[in-house]
């Protein structure tokens, strides 16, 4: 390839770019999952590649944080099983039990990613203006599923996000006693469960967003001694940045 010309990249400005990348490496991965991509060059590749050469940026709000999980998503799954695997704690009488049927099954499932949106301490989001953020960003709300997969296969996520109690909401919208409600997956403690929120109000600091992109990107995750390892952590799979 020639040097110099609109669709290279000079030596020089590649060799600081290079370092840039490094610099910015998270420091924090586990054993395993920095094992996952030494063992699974060309997924590395895929990935490096959609990050820094798509376009498609995500940028957080004013104040707010983003964190990227990639979790497998099961839409057909019958509703009582999304919600137990999801929040083993959730009550019997919580009102999530009974909205299954505005959420028919769908055909669809796979690795997805899952970006949690976050408006920063001591916020006070409407859905409303999560819903403005996520198309300004082209994106669109998770499904209930997508939420309760992140419950099920990320179990310690308040943990790594430093949190005692969170929620991560799907802004899917259902109608319950003649109201607009979201459903919701939440953490407190060692404890999971599912409920429902009135979308009206205000969601404050203790709430993750979750939305999706429109497009559909190839399934992230690793193949290791013949058996998937996925991983729910915010290393590499996209390009986003803190406002």
């Amino acid at each position: 390839m020639e040097r110099g010309t609109a669709s290279s990249i000079e030596l020089g400005q590649f060799a600081e770019f290079t370092s840039a990348v490094i610099r910015q490496l998270p420091r924090d991965l586990t054993p395993d999952v920095a094992q996952g991509w030494i063992e699974n060059q060309g997924a590395l590749q895929r990935v490096l590649r959609g990050a820094l050469m798509s376009g498609e940026f995500v940028l957080a709000p004013q104040g707010g944080t983003l964190h990227f999980v990639s979790v497998p998503v099961d839409e057909s799954r019958p509703w009582d099983e999304a919600v137990r695997t999801a929040g083993p704690n959730t009550p019997d009488e919580y009102n999530v039990w009974k909205v299954g049927d505005q959420y028919p099954p769908q055909g669809e499932s796979g690795v997805r990613e899952i970006i949690l949106v976050n408006f920063g301490r001591g916020s006070f989001t409407t859905g409303e203006q999560a819903l403005a953020w996520g198309k300004e960003n082209r994106l669109r709300p998770a499904s209930p599923r997508g939420c309760f997969a992140v419950g099920e296969h990320c179990p310690k996520l308040n943990r790594e996000l430093g949190k005692n109690y969170m929620a991560v909401v799907s802004l899917d919208l259902c109608s319950f006693g003649g109201e607009r409600q979201v459903c919701n997956v939440w953490w407190n403690d060692t404890e999971r469960g599912a409920n429902l929120n009135w979308v009206d109000d205000e969601f404050d600091d203790d709430y993750w967003l979750a939305f999706v992109r429109y497009s559909f990107h190839p399934p992230l995750f690793f193949k290791r001694t013949g058996f998937l390892f996925g991983y729910c952590a915010s290393i590499l799979p996209t390009f986003y940045l803190y406002h």
